[in-house]
């Protein structure tokens, strides 16, 4: 079975139109490396070893033409070596330079001084023209003509002024036959040399250009792949176009995506021969998941087509041979989201994509910009259900109450049940991400169960206030169950974490429950979904924002607003109830308004309930 690897995005690979502007650089980044290879260090070690016996010779036989072959053999030595050490520190430029012009020095003395030595020494501005030439491109080509030209009339004016040879007959005419012969040897050992550089060379751009055509091909193909990758109507159905997608690129012959889920790895969207035996849905095994999101860190790589175990317990390429596949890993900021895996039956294929034309880490890219919100939504979504989940297996939550007092003369009439969650988080938290993830009736139904066992405590004739949702009011009997457990008179407050669609539908599903209870409506005058309720549900109890409550002592416009509410209550039959009091100066002018009831931390916190109080939680 395939197995889908990661890694980081590639740099930007060349565009078409870059193509001749890498291959002009081309001819002389090739040429322009040392060319003197057949300059071997040992060969002017003893060339300049035996320059200094034949010098040692003349001066003990003695014989002139040794001392000045011997001289010019060992200095030409020398500085060989020299240049060689230059080279070998990365100035092959100058070190041939050097050596060309040493090699003028050398025929020009020699035709000069040496005796038996004559026009033959013209040879040598040709070696030097051979080491030159590779770098004879652009402004450097005058001066190396100019050296030849004026190394051969140098030569050539020394031969004609030179001293007379020192003595004839057959011993002269050997030493002037080798001079000429060494002179020869060199040359051609230079030609050769500029000659093999140069086949190489032309070998190497022509390779080069080919490789940049095919990568120009490659890299449109590339580019119409990526902009062929569009968001589709659902999450699956992009990740099944960006598949088919990555088959479509040259020697691909399977195309993957597998998305991080629970702590692994599980194929999100496949595309494949059908021979090939994984599917949507197949979990990579734990090992293999781990040892792909170890890799992942490293960023796009290539490896041998392994064993996925699972589901599907399928070899790599079963059917149709994989050879190897190339992972890329997608990334939104720091978070693994999920990994690109491209199956290849031509294990260079999976080199070139890695090394050449860096498709799986682009194709990645451009996926995590299609993918990556919805992919990192549906991962909080199921981290959120699985601890909501939790939460609810493990009832880590308890019921508490807040009394609920008259202004006049603080006398407990009612408890309203909260919940306070064991991990510390907001009640309010907790149950929005249980209506986002679809646990919201859930979550309701069994804190509402707790609350009215807790409630047990509570005197029968104290009222027990419940806070629903309307979804949870239309679920019907499961919420009938829970209220017929309470041996108090009933106060359902309709809390607002989702808005009401159908207010007909909800006054039938109330009626429906079949359970004595009064309806309250919170958080009145803090907008209009909270007045529409009162319009709509006709309350017999109406909360009273705290954004109201909070500084009235010392606001008039405030004063004047629940007045106002005062006198609606008054007209429809239904009581005020001002949340949130703090201030023995707000529950007195509240009380002076004619509010009848309230509820804050004044008048008591919430907390489990013990006698006819509620202990601090």
């Amino acid at each position: 079975m395939l197995i889908l690897h990661p890694r980081s995005e590639p740099a930007a690979g060349p565009q078409p139109g870059d193509v001749p502007e890498l291959v002009a650089e081309l001819p002389l980044a090739a040429l322009s490396r040392p060319r003197l290879a057949f300059f071997l260090p040992w060969i002017f070690r003893l060339a300049f070893g035996c320059g200094l016996a034949e010098l040692l010779a003349g001066v003990l036989l003695p014989e002139p033409a040794f001392i000045g072959a011997g001289a010019l053999t060992a200095v030409f030595g020398l500085i060989v070596l020299i240049a060689q050490r230059m080279i070998v520190h990365g100035g092959a430029l100058a070190a041939t330079w050097i050596v060309a012009i040493a090699l003028t020095l050398a025929g020009f003395l020699g035709t000069l001084l040496v005796p038996n030595v004559d026009e033959a020494m013209a040879l040598l501005p040709i070696l030097g023209f051979a080491l030159l030439l590779p770098y004879a491109v652009g402004q450097r080509r005058l001066p190396i003509i100019l050296l030849i030209v004026f190394s051969t009339a140098l030569i050539l004016v020394g031969a004609a002024i030179g001293n007379p040879a020192p003595f004839a007959g057959p011993e002269g005419e050997i030493f002037a036959d080798a001079i000429l012969l060494a002179i020869v040897g060199l040359v051609i050992a230079a030609l050769v040399d500029f000659w093999d550089n140069a086949v190489r060379s032309l070998t190497a751009l022509d390779a080069a250009v080919t490789r940049q055509h095919s990568l120009s091909d490659e890299r449109i193909a590339l580019a119409r792949v990526l902009e062929s990758l569009t968001p589709r109507a659902s999450l699956d159905d992009t990740a099944d176009a960006i598949a088919e997608a990555l088959v479509t690129l040259p020697g691909i012959d399977v195309g993957g995506i597998l998305e991080f889920h629970d702590g692994g790895l599980r194929v999100l969207a496949i595309s494949a021969p059908s021979g090939f035996t994984i599917h949507r849905g197949d979990r990579v095994s734990e090992g293999q998941a781990q040892r792909l999101l170890a890799s992942s860190t490293r960023g796009p790589w290539a490896e041998p087509a392994r064993v996925i175990t699972g589901p599907g317990q399928t070899e790599a390429g079963a059917g149709i041979d994989l050879a190897a596949t190339v992972y890329a890993p997608m990334r939104s900021g720091d978070a693994l989201i999920g990994v690109i895996a491209l199956g290849t039956s031509d294990p260079a294929v999976a080199l070139h994509l890695l090394e050449d034309l860096p498709a799986a880490g682009e194709v990645a890219a451009t996926a995590t910009a299609l993918l990556g919100p919805a992919l990192l939504a549906r991962r909080e979504a199921a981290d959120a259900r699985g601890l909501i989940e939790a939460i609810i297996a493990e009832r880590a939550f308890m019921p508490v109450f807040q009394a609920i007092s008259t202004l006049a003369d603080r006398e407990v009439v009612a408890y309203e049940a909260l919940t306070r969650f064991t991990d510390g988080v907001r009640p309010d938290h907790h149950f929005a991400n249980a209506i986002a993830v679809g646990l919201g009736v859930e979550l309701e139904l069994v804190t509402l169960e707790a609350a009215v066992r807790a409630a047990e405590r509570i005197p029968y004739d104290l009222w027990l206030t419940l806070n629903v949702s309307p979804l949870c009011v239309e679920s019907g009997s499961r919420l009938s169950r829970i209220l017929r457990l309470s041996h108090h008179p009933l106060i359902l407050e309709l809390t607002e974490h989702v808005a009401v669609a159908d207010y007909g539908r909800l006054r039938v599903a109330l009626k429906e429950l079949r359970v004595p209870f009064r309806i309250a409506v919170d958080d009145a005058g803090a907008g209009y979904a909270s007045m529409t309720h009162v319009v709509e549900l006709e309350p017999s109890l109406v909360k009273l924002d705290i954004s109201l409550v909070r500084g009235i002592d010392a606001d008039p416009v405030r004063q004047a607003l629940i007045a106002g509410m005062l006198f609606f209550s008054e007209k429809t039959d239904c009581r005020l109830l001002a949340e949130g009091i703090e201030t023995e100066a707000e529950l007195a002018t509240l009380a002076k308004i004619g509010v009848p009831l309230g509820q804050g931390y004044l008048l008591g916190r919430p907390g489990e309930f013990i006698g006819r109080t509620a202990a601090v939680a």
